[in-house]
């Protein structure tokens, strides 16, 4: 892709923007899970996200004054208090805390 344009145009026709698909064609499926809730109309956004080579997030000290957390890969919302919580220790302290191998999650730069 080049450049922001292209890419917001990928994002709305990429596969996984369909997902939204069924709310917006029928919002009665969500109307029916909130009882009461005023039916103005919907929207749907894509949400466009990176993948790291190993699938994990990045937790990283890069320096003594910089430390990178990336979640990422699709499951940044259901991660982040744990990366949050061992970035924050790593970034504090300097050590790892965390049973998973500190190696596991090195930033990987290009």
């Amino acid at each position: 892709m080049d450049g922001l344009k292209n890419g917001m145009g990928w994002s709305a026709t990429a596969p996984f923007a369909r997902r939204g698909v069924i709310v917006n064609d029928r919002p009665e499926v969500l109307l029916s899970s909130f009882p009461g809730l005023k039916y103005i109309g919907m929207k749907k956004h894509t949400c466009a996200f990176c993948i790291s080579p190993s699938g994990l997030p990045y937790i990283d000290r890069v320096s003594p004054t910089v430390t990178v957390a990336v979640a990422g890969n699709g499951k940044g919302a259901k991660f982040s208090d744990e990366v949050g919580r061992i970035a924050a220790h790593l970034c504090l302290t300097g050590r790892w805390d965390s049973e998973l191998s500190q190696g596991l999650f090195e930033a990987a730069f290009q």
